[in-house]
């Protein structure tokens, strides 16, 4: 008995088109987003433009992000998985 196509493996959404397919995480980000508390964050297109401006974090946000005693570790390693599994 066949089910039909896959369109969710692993909490990893998957759209099928006639031409290709693509993945979506979304779940997995907005939870990372609330867990490090940057759910009302700016977007910003990747890959930056080459010619962008960044500007250092302030000396609040640094505050509040040391306030969240999260391992950094762990937080670029959530960013990572996220940026190459999808």
């Amino acid at each position: 008995m066949g089910v039909g196509p896959a369109d969710l493996i692993l909490g990893v959404k998957i759209h099928q088109l006639k031409d290709r397919i693509s993945l979506e995480q979304q779940r997995f980000t907005e939870a990372l987003l609330d867990q490090y508390r940057m759910s009302n964050c700016k977007q910003m297109v990747t890959p930056l433009t080459p010619n962008e401006h960044l500007f250092p974090a302030t000396s609040d946000e640094i505050q509040a992000f040391k306030k969240l005693n999260t391992n950094k570790r762990s937080t670029i390693g959530s960013i990572n998985y996220l940026s190459t599994a999808t």
